[in-house]
């Protein structure tokens, strides 16, 4: 026990170092950039506030918030609520574990949870992602306790991290369903047992924690969905929207035989419960505090099938079903202890599950997001743009979903550059650089030289040998807005057919008026 403990304490104490630094050191990615502009300069936390939408993770948005405004608008500043929740998970993950016998397949277990490349990613993004993962594990936990030995104060403490859970992300929001439901089972049969001390008030909590918030984040839910604001994924199929891409982003593999692998330990998994349900006969099965997470795993997932295809509710897409991989592994160690399969088959086990932290030595990096890979932005690219744009500011062309994350440089280090311009990307020959890879139709290339190559996503910097020429223009067209939309055309250009081909250099005097800030003035 002392060994295992020692190696855990030692291997996350060492990830949490790697964490820290790519907190430091890795740009911000575009989902990230856009949380800060929209939720955290703004101060827009609770739900109906702001730019209503799914994006909004509350607990997330209210802390990165309050850190902007303590420490700026560095990376490693707007990540700081994600990063301080790591020693949460730490800790209770490792207690959560207590309920595998077997030392091997227990220390897989942790050894997994606290390496996975793409699932700890999370806890270094501004983003609630990695703070509700972290939160779920001391949810479940508690409740395991309480079903164990049905003491009060792990009953309101399970509640408390519940709700807070789903402060942090609603993707955890399956299981705040499914764990209401079965502490409601649990306190109807200590009912029927007799049992009835601190019932009430157990009644009552469960009544405020969970149910209220429940049919609140429901109608949320369903207002999310009437304004097109619930980006959860599409409705191409449960294995192609869900399965399949979180087996990618774990395993790295498109493989049929990787996924397989997976599909049939969850099958095996699956049949061996089914047999354990149908040997007890009673729904006692499930409030047993050893069936807990498979029960949560299993009913997820009918919960997203039958959404899917009965509701037609988009089946949830890689990070959105980020909750089902501590499920997964923790469901596959639980099947694998309760077989007792001896210390030969548990040790070949143990050995898979060290896929993980092999995985994460190889694509360990200080550099880039390995979720977000294809949109890197190299950071000398500000600097060299801004030594070599002369007097005049230059145009900057790439391609969608980099014009956040190029805009949070340029504020968060006050540099006196253009936002990316993103319209008409792929036929964009007179930006003064250019932002793209080589392969993007490379014959608006033959005006350019490259400055920069790309090793990582292959977004090249290019300069033009020849700058094109500038017109002014004064139009002198006010077009005054007022509706929600986030994002307008402020100022329209009439031009003809021959000017359509040359960049404008346009002096605008903009007055706004608005309750909310900031603005992106962008050509």
């Amino acid at each position: 026990m002392r060994t295992l403990t020692g190696l855990y304490i030692i291997s996350f104490l060492l990830v949490s170092v790697y964490l820290i630094f790519r907190a430091i050191h890795v740009p911000l990615v575009h989902d990230e950039a856009e949380t800060f502009f929209i939720y955290f300069v703004n101060f827009d936390f609770l739900p109906y506030q702001g730019w209503i939408s799914a994006n909004n993770h509350f607990i997330n948005s209210f802390l990165g918030a309050i850190c902007y405004r303590m420490f700026g608008a560095s990376e490693w500043a707007l990540r700081l609520p994600n990063l301080l929740s790591l020693p949460i998970y730490g800790y209770y993950l490792f207690k959560l574990s207590g309920m595998i016998d077997n030392p091997n397949i227990r220390l897989g277990l942790l050894l997994a949870l606290i390496t996975a490349p793409f699932y700890i990613e999370f806890f270094t993004l501004a983003r609630g992602y990695g703070m509700s993962m972290a939160l779920l594990t001391p949810y479940l936990y508690y409740v395991t306790r309480y079903l164990t030995d049905k003491k009060k104060r792990h009953f309101t403490r399970a509640l408390i991290f519940g709700l807070i859970c789903i402060l942090a992300s609603l993707t955890c929001f399956y299981i705040f369903l499914i764990v209401t439901l079965i502490l409601a089972l649990e306190l109807y049969l200590e009912f029927k047992k007799g049992i009835r001390i601190h019932i009430m008030y157990k009644v009552s909590l469960l009544f405020l924690l969970q149910v209220i918030p429940a049919l609140y984040f429901i109608k949320y839910i369903i207002h999310l969905g009437t304004i097109n604001e619930l980006v959860v994924g599409t409705l191409d199929g449960f294995y192609f929207v869900t399965v399949a891409p979180l087996i990618f982003y774990l395993t790295g593999s498109h493989s049929a035989m990787v996924a397989g692998m997976f599909i049939a330990i969850f099958a095996l998994s699956l049949i061996f419960f089914i047999v354990q349900f149908l040997k007890l006969k009673s729904i006692v099965f499930f409030v047993k505090p050893e069936n807990l997470i498979p029960t949560i795993l299993f009913l997820s997932l009918l919960h997203i099938a039958f959404n899917g295809y009965v509701l037609e509710i988009p089946f949830p897409r890689d990070r959105a079903a980020l909750f089902l991989f501590p499920l997964f592994i923790f469901t596959f160690c639980i099947f694998l202890d309760r077989l007792n399969l001896g210390p030969v088959f548990s040790g070949f086990f143990y050995v898979l599950l060290l896929f993980f932290p092999v995985s994460l030595l190889f694509s360990a990096n200080l550099t880039h997001s390995l979720y977000w890979k294809a949109k890197y932005i190299n950071p000398i690219y500000y600097d060299y743009i801004l030594e070599n744009q002369g007097d005049e500011i230059s145009t900057i062309g790439s391609l969608s979903l980099r014009e956040t994350i190029w805009y949070h440089k340029i504020f968060s280090h006050e540099r006196k550059l253009n936002p990316l311009s993103i319209n008409n990307a792929e036929t964009d020959n007179i930006s003064d650089f250019k932002i793209q890879p080589a392969d993007v139709n490379p014959s608006i290339l033959e005006d350019y030289r490259l400055v920069f190559e790309d090793s990582i996503a292959g977004n090249n910097l290019y300069e033009r040998v020849n700058k094109a020429a500038r017109i002014p223009e004064d139009t002198g067209l006010i077009l005054p807005f007022k509706g929600n939309s986030m994002y307008h055309d402020f100022i329209v250009v009439p031009m003809d057919e021959s000017q359509a081909t040359l960049p404008f250099l346009l002096e605008v005097e903009l007055t706004v008026i608005a309750s909310n800030i900031p603005f992106e003035f962008s050509t």
